[in-house]
């Protein structure tokens, strides 16, 4: 086993990938997830919450 150390210093993404919010649309751009060796899935945004407080109401942001 081994532990690399690191920061990622560059990220490339396609013109236009980053919302007005400054996020990725992971469905939006035919990016796969991976379960295992073998597994993959297509990803598809389900919905938008606000990050989680003590007085936490769920709204969806979209």
């Amino acid at each position: 086993t081994s532990l690399i150390i690191g920061k990622v210093e560059h990220i490339l993404l396609p013109d236009g990938a980053m919302d007005d919010g400054g996020h990725f649309d992971l469905g939006a751009h035919n990016v796969a997830g991976l379960s295992g060796l073998n597994t993959y899935y297509s990803l598809k945004k389900e919905a938008r919450f606000p990050y989680v407080r003590d007085e936490f109401t769920l709204v969806d942001l979209d």
